[in-house]
């Protein structure tokens, strides 16, 4: 450019110079624009490797804006915005989960399921929440059957010694509602129990009455049978 630009001083009407001195100034803005794009794309790289992909993807944009055509400021743009997006994604995640955890801690299923809805409408098909989604169900069924549990337990309470047989009637009822459980299993064992108790000590009080009436009319064979069959029965 120095020796050209000389040159077109002694001739500067030299068509040849001047294409000449032309193509220089475009070599060597070219060689600027390189050196411009090199250091662009350090800068992005460096970001890139650091998960700054905003930056990054700033950078290489620029990049790109000199020289479009550069393959890899092409192929690490389009890697940095795959990349974002996925950050993205997972910050998201992130944020619907700790929502829906948090939702299932204070047993508010209806807000829980909602988010989870809501969450795989933006993202479908996601692993995390699917498997959420699931453990959502589930505790709700538990939740439930809690509930359900509790309610009959205090029914029986209530019933045990008044009305043992309808106590036994709302333990079936839970058990329709909760399948298996292993709380009304066992207050049925023990209603059932206390039914038979009760049914033995009154066919014991009758035995008893009958033979007592035997005995009063002087039918002492008769007073024996009974007692022995009650003895037999009921020990």
């Amino acid at each position: 450019q120095e020796f050209l630009g000389q040159a077109l001083k002694i001739d500067e009407h030299s068509t040849d110079l001047r294409n000449a001195y032309s193509l220089i100034l475009r070599e060597i803005r070219r060689k600027q624009q390189t050196v411009q794009v090199e250091e662009l794309l350090r800068i992005a790289q460096e970001s890139f490797s650091n998960r700054h992909y905003t930056e990054a993807i700033s950078r290489l944009r620029e990049a790109a804006e000199i020289d479009p055509a550069h393959a890899e400021v092409q192929q690490l743009l389009f890697t940095a915005v795959t990349q974002q997006k996925e950050q993205q994604r997972q910050h998201l995640l992130e944020k619907i989960a700790v929502e829906i955890q948090d939702s299932l801690d204070r047993d508010d299923f209806v807000q829980a399921q909602d988010r989870i809805a809501r969450g795989l409408d933006t993202l479908p098909g996601e692993g995390l929440l699917l498997r959420l989604k699931a453990e959502a169900e589930l505790r709700k069924r538990e939740f439930d059957t809690q509930q359900v549990v509790r309610i009959v337990v205090l029914r029986v309470q209530e019933l045990f010694a008044e009305d043992p047989q309808q106590a036994l009637e709302a333990i079936e009822r839970g058990l329709e509602q909760a399948p298996g459980n292993n709380t009304l299993l066992q207050a049925k064992v023990r209603v059932q129990e206390h039914l038979r108790t009760i049914e033995q000590n009154s066919a014991r009080a009758q035995s008893l009455l009958r033979a007592h009436v035997a005995m009063e009319t002087r039918n002492f064979g008769e007073a024996r049978r009974v007692l022995d069959n009650a003895i037999l029965r009921h020990g």
